[in-house]
């Protein structure tokens, strides 16, 4: 597994039973066995009960990982699986942080199922956007000729860190400036509510 961007899609019946029945776990993990729980093992393998919760992580065609959205109040609970061959070899904490940066600053609507509709909506657009891009173009939607400064302010971020994330979505091709830095505008090259 390479340390770099991984694809999500929803999970497929076929990538829910090899999870199921093929990803073991040693020691004190086997716990994360989906087979050690019936209910747990149900979940995932039934199409009606895994629901749209349930998403696959892939590095090329590759089953790498899957997580599940899971509702709870005003919040939503993020569970991750990581394939047992890449335990244990520090691809965790990337994986990890690779998905929490992704999918858990989502902003709340009335409810956390709008929240997850809202989720799910944004990932089939830019399957390859972290949610840090998604806020980014998402503010760039709303108001073209937002500043750096602005766009650091309103998400809690360094000027720097604003300013990498920009050139890298310009190069991914999400979005583009125009006339220049001082008096520019964004264009958001890709379709985002």
């Amino acid at each position: 597994m390479r340390q770099q961007e991984v694809e999500i899609e929803k999970m497929t019946q076929i990538q829910a039973v090899e999870i199921a029945d093929t990803w073991k776990y040693e020691g004190i993990y086997k716990f994360y066995d989906m087979a050690e729980d019936p209910e747990d093992y149900d979940e995932i393998t039934d199409s009606v009960l895994r629901g749209d919760r349930y998403w696959s992580v892939l590095d090329g065609e590759k089953l790498i990982g899957f997580f599940c959205l899971e509702p709870k109040d005003e919040t939503v609970e993020l569970g991750l699986g990581l394939k047992p061959k890449y335990t244990g070899k520090g691809f965790g904490i990337g994986y990890q942080n690779d998905l929490k940066n992704r999918y858990i600053h989502v902003d709340y609507e009335a409810n956390s199922q709008s929240a997850i509709q809202s989720v799910k909506t944004e990932v089939s657009k830019c399957k390859n956007c972290t949610l840090e891009e998604l806020a980014i173009l998402k503010i760039q939607k709303k108001n073209p000729s937002v500043t750096q400064k602005e766009l650091a302010k309103a998400l809690g971020k360094s000027e720097r860190t604003i300013k990498t994330r920009t050139v890298e979505m310009q190069n991914k091709g999400l979005v583009r400036r125009e006339n220049g830095k001082r008096n520019g505008r964004w264009e958001v090259l890709i379709e985002v509510e």
